[in-house]
């Protein structure tokens, strides 16, 4: 999925580690938490924004990231992640990492576009191509970029394209991240489903117990401090019902990342370089703490799966579905 340069009009923000952020992923918690004390200030507002026809326009390229072994050691602590042991995999880093530098970044993304701040952010889905995995001495490039446009559930749907390079200049990894911007209404098309682009699904009838695992109520607070996305929904029942949610809810790159680790586990024998592709779309909130069930369907003549987490004690209710290579 190689993204063509976004017609934006403009040429890329530019952000360097010489810069007032940290080049060491989770950027800088009291700039992330200003913002959100803004949203907090904003979150009864609605705006209506006249957009002219023309969707929102903003790139951004952040260079000379990192993460340090500590870090990275919370993070897959956070995220049930594989125990990386000597060899190659010890020098790898896990396929999903660049979502920690995504979500910093895109409230610059969403400052560049001259958007309105919004009363939320609710992470939608998204998919990811890797090509070849970071390592964990790579200082990594981040472009992203508003790829798509739409009005959505009272707010704006964003189909954001993210590319993420390693020091040599190597593409690691392409994809696209979707957001709704909860509150921010502006002039576009209404969104319908299946205008980003995305495969027809396929139905399953027959579904495979890969994990079951159990996300307590401090979930959300531990991705939060590893990776600086502060949103209130995560973090307690209080803030999260500010929001309409009776509980905090679980990030949705904290259960992509989750994922992920298990299927490398469970049906890649740890190889972290075995995982080409991941799609997933966030179906319902989960709201910790929480009982889930991680479940795979493998394709006949194919080289891939769908998953699907559920809750333990409702299978009906689905939180997350997907398929990956």
């Amino acid at each position: 999925m190689r993204h063509a340069a976004p017609d934006v009009g403009m040429k890329p923000r530019t952000l360097s580690s010489a810069g007032s952020r940290s080049p060491e992923v989770g950027g800088s918690p009291s700039l992330m938490r200003a913002a959100w004390e803004l949203a907090f200030h904003r979150m009864t507002r609605t705006e209506k924004v006249a957009a002219n026809g023309m969707r929102p326009r903003a790139s951004l390229r952040a260079s000379g990231l990192r993460i340090s072994r500590r870090r990275l050691g919370r993070y897959l602590r956070a995220t049930r992640g594989y125990t990386q042991r000597g060899g190659v995999a010890a020098q790898l880093l896990p396929p999903t990492v660049a979502s920690l530098w995504e979500a910093v970044y895109l409230l610059d993304l969403i400052r560049i576009a001259d958007l309105p701040f919004p009363a939320g952010i609710i992470h939608l889905g998204s998919e990811r191509i890797l090509v070849r995995p970071l390592e964990t001495h790579d200082e990594a490039r981040l472009d992203l970029a508003i790829l798509k446009a739409w009005s959505w559930r009272g707010g704006t749907r964003l189909q954001v394209g993210s590319t993420t390079c390693n020091s040599a200049g190597h593409l690691c990894a392409e994809g696209e991240v979707h957001l709704l911007l909860h509150g921010v209404e502006l002039d576009l098309p209404e969104y319908v489903r299946g205008a980003e682009g995305g495969r027809d699904e396929r139905p399953v009838d027959r579904w495979t117990e890969l994990a079951r695992w159990r996300m307590g109520a401090g979930t959300g607070r531990r991705y939060a401090s590893v990776s600086g996305d502060i949103n209130p929904i995560h973090l307690s029942p209080l803030t999260a019902r500010w929001f309409g949610f009776s509980r905090a809810v679980a990030h949705g790159a904290c259960i992509e990342a989750m994922i992920a680790h298990e299927l490398i586990s469970g049906r890649a024998g740890g190889d972290v370089a075995a995982l080409r592709r991941l799609l997933i779309r966030f179906t319902s909130p989960l709201l910790l703490p929480a009982d889930v069930v991680l479940q795979v369907h493998d394709r006949a003549g194919d080289t891939g799966a769908n998953f699907q987490l559920i809750a333990a004690e409702r299978p009906e209710t689905v939180y997350a579905a997907g398929e990956w290579v």
